[in-house]
């Protein structure tokens, strides 16, 4: 657990090594740490200190030939928000260097991202204020952002097969990389409480969809999605699912 001012702001987790972002509510200085889930008991261990505001967080699996070994390598990418100018950067690092060093990917074109997700080598982002969402092709010299989608309010991101789901106001969509076109709403709140939708994963043939305000992940077990009503399954926010398994986050 955290203790006060400290909230956690992403998670997401590559093999049994759970990497979680936080930040002083006070400062908006944020660090970035991990959780080998592997151990008996596993404790939070801060690896990246001192970072502006940390709110989008991304892994990219690469690997290479290095004389007859193949290497196999875990890229860390992140959104930082510089607490002095306010400008937000997309940076990335390798985790799995013994030396890890932190380089800057984008340092212009983003504003308020709230989440991402990697296709292949595509990088896509859920750009808040300017209701896009933006797509970075990382494996370029000079990376630069492109609106992939125009005029979504996004909140999360979520790739599934060929298809990127997304929170759009709170009404879960998702639209095939191959046809940005062709949107379909997925899921909309129709409870007895309806709520914001912030986000969506899916694991088997359920998506998982935490309510912004009530605490609470609400479900939906038809992929072809009528309107029926959610029903309550855990409790609080911001989340990321591995196989059949989902991660959380308690806020308190």
């Amino acid at each position: 657990n955290l203790t006060s001012p400290n909230v956690f702001t992403n998670i997401i987790k590559d093999d049994d090594i759970i990497i979680v972002a936080y930040t002083d509510d006070n400062t908006g200085i944020s660090t970035i740490g991990s959780i080998d889930i592997s151990q008996s008991s596993p404790t939070l261990t801060d690896q990246f200190t001192g970072l502006g505001f940390v709110q989008g967080l991304a892994i990219r699996e690469t690997q290479e030939v290095v004389g007859s070994t193949t290497v196999f390598r875990s890229i860390l990418y992140f959104t930082e928000e510089n607490l002095t100018t306010n400008i937000v950067s997309l940076k990335k690092i390798d985790i799995t260097s013994n030396t890890p060093v932190i380089e800057t990917v984008l340092s212009t074109g983003l504003t308020n991202p709230q989440d991402m997700e990697f296709k292949d080598d595509i990088l896509y982002i859920g750009d808040k204020d300017t209701n896009q969402i933006l797509s970075v092709d990382v494996t370029q010299t000079t990376p630069t952002a492109s609106v992939f989608l125009n005029g979504v309010n996004c909140r999360g991101l979520y790739v599934f097969n060929d298809f990127l789901y997304f929170s759009d106001s709170g009404i879960i969509k998702k639209v095939p990389f191959s046809n940005t076109s062709n949107i379909t709403t997925e899921a909309t709140d129709t409870g007895s409480s309806t709520d914001f939708l912030r986000d969506v994963v899916i694991s088997g043939t359920n998506l998982y969809m935490p309510q912004e305000n009530f605490g609470k992940i609400v479900t939906n077990e038809d992929l072809t999605l009528s309107l029926n009503e959610f029903t309550d399954q855990l409790s609080k926010l911001s989340f990321y699912n591995d196989e059949n398994k989902i991660y959380f986050i308690i806020i308190y």
